[in-house]
């Protein structure tokens, strides 16, 4: 098995794997999109079992106390702008260019994404102008590859999106990834689970981290910097769930009982 062929096939486990489905399921209670917005009227019919009904009223009720939960932490945690302070004046003065309002508030939407998915990722790249900024990947969009059980040496990561398109003229959602290693991004689109290279690659096959004077550059370490919520990387819905799914059951029951 090369390595296209290992990859296909981890990005293949991951995408439904629990931990990933928990990930995208922190970011969906976070907007209000909870379990109990999927229930279903029933009662007992013949034999014992329980059946749908569609003639009775089928009350759903979201508290969502998780969000306002995730948003009680960020504030507390990142909510306030840190100082930049040193000795040498010029460099303080650069170094706030680069970690100015912007940045900060990136950093809040980190926390908040490493909330809700257990992890985040910042990218560091140089845009059009030659700044440096910095991008936010969420959590159920990066499958990691790590070097040492700590999770702290990258070795590699791909990055899984979903971008719109069109067939003809029929919209569609094309599924891209992006593999991060020492050598640069290579860039796929994934097809009933083949990676094929992306045609809108330019015909690179590997794009380098910086572009300066026509000439590309790696850097020594893959720069992807991971923003954790806890050292076991668990979102905070984990642990939370049962209460928030308990709170909608009651109130929804109560405004029942109502009718």
């Amino acid at each position: 098995m090369n390595d296209k062929e290992f990859l296909e096939r981890e990005i293949s486990t991951w995408k439904y794997c629990p931990e990933r489905l928990l990930q995208l399921k922190g970011f969906r209670y976070f907007e209000g999109g909870h379990d109990i917005l999927y229930r279903k009227r029933t009662v007992i019919g013949e034999g014992g079992e329980l059946q749908e009904v569609e003639n009775l009223p089928n009350n759903r009720v979201v508290d969502n106390q998780y969000g306002k939960l995730v948003l009680q932490k960020a504030n507390y945690i990142l909510g306030q702008p840190f100082v930049i302070e040193g000795d040498n004046e010029k460099y303080v003065g650069l170094l706030k260019q680069i970690f100015d309002k912007r940045f900060m508030r990136l950093l809040k939407n980190a926390g908040k994404a490493a909330l809700n998915g257990g992890i985040a990722w910042l990218y560091p790249y140089f845009d059009g102008d030659g700044k440096l900024r910095f991008r936010l990947f969420p959590a159920y969009e990066m499958l990691s590859f790590w070097q040492d059980s700590e999770h702290t040496v990258l070795d590699c990561a791909v990055r899984l999106y979903q971008v719109q398109g069109y067939e003809g003229n029929v919209p569609v959602l094309i599924e891209k990834a992006e593999i991060y290693g020492s050598d640069g991004v290579r860039r796929y689109l994934l097809k009933n689970g083949v990676l094929v290279p992306d045609d809108d690659s330019g015909g690179f096959g590997c794009f380098p981290y910086i572009f300066a004077d026509e000439k590309g550059f790696n850097r020594e370490k893959i720069p992807l910097i991971a923003v954790k919520y806890n050292e076991n990387e668990t979102p905070l819905l984990k642990r939370v769930k049962s209460l928030q799914d308990g709170i909608n059951v009651m109130l929804t029951e109560e405004q029942g009982e109502v009718f």
